[in-house]
């Protein structure tokens, strides 16, 4: 299932924001030498692979789930005519 990053908003800009961590050390944290990557993230152009999207949560302390809600919830909206799928609590 392809999802285009740049249509899908996310959280990381205002969790890094409300956590006070500066975008030069969150991507020395992630192992990446320059802030490039981290703000194509962050503008929505790209999408990180799990592993950073992990570490992402692991650093800002907010779930995956909640960094990219809106990519999950559009997830879940295409997957609901599978049946035997939790799309409700």
């Amino acid at each position: 299932m392809r999802v285009r990053a740049s249509t899908i908003k996310n959280r990381l800009w205002i969790s890094r924001m409300k956590r006070d961590i500066p975008r030069k050390k969150l991507a020395a944290l992630l192992g990446h030498k320059t802030t490039s990557q981290l703000c194509r993230w962050e503008d929505g152009s790209q999408l990180p692979n799990l592993c950073n999207a992990l570490l992402l949560s692991h650093f800002l302390q907010m779930p995956v789930e909640f960094l990219f809600r809106d990519l999950r919830n559009d997830l879940v909206r295409r997957t609901t005519h599978f049946q035997g799928t939790r799309n409700t609590p």
